[in-house]
């Protein structure tokens, strides 16, 4: 959004302003600071699907489901602090992805449980 403020910001600007060099300074400023925005959240967002990869083939324990959705939460919440748009609406599709690996765990172990009982 800085980013995008700031080119609205420059368009009444002519070749000639004196504003010209303060304004490509701040321009060059605000993409470098969405560039490593993006980098971060590249490497967040990558370090969340490890995690959500890992509910697939982790133990079968309590514990072990607990920890794995307590880095994620830890993760999101590093997001969370550092503002990131629509980030309630990317928690949603990753709330929707947890819920489909833990529900497939359960029904694997639910088929587990049924079969070692017949």
């Amino acid at each position: 959004k800085e980013v995008q403020t700031i080119i609205s910001d420059g368009i009444a600007l002519v070749w000639e302003s004196y504003k010209l060099d303060p304004y490509v300074q701040k321009l060059a400023e605000g993409v470098l600071n969405l560039q490593e925005k993006v980098d971060d959240l590249m490497a967040i967002e990558e370090r969340i699907d490890v995690e959500v990869r890992a509910l697939e083939t982790c133990p079968f324990k309590r514990d072990t489901f607990r920890a794995i959705l307590d880095q994620i939460q830890k993760y999101v919440d590093q997001l969370n602090l550092q503002s990131y748009t629509n980030l309630q609406m990317w928690v949603q599709n990753l709330d929707n992805r947890v819920g489909e690996k833990l529900t497939g765990r359960l029904v694997a172990g639910m088929k587990a449980w049924h079969a070692s009982l017949t």
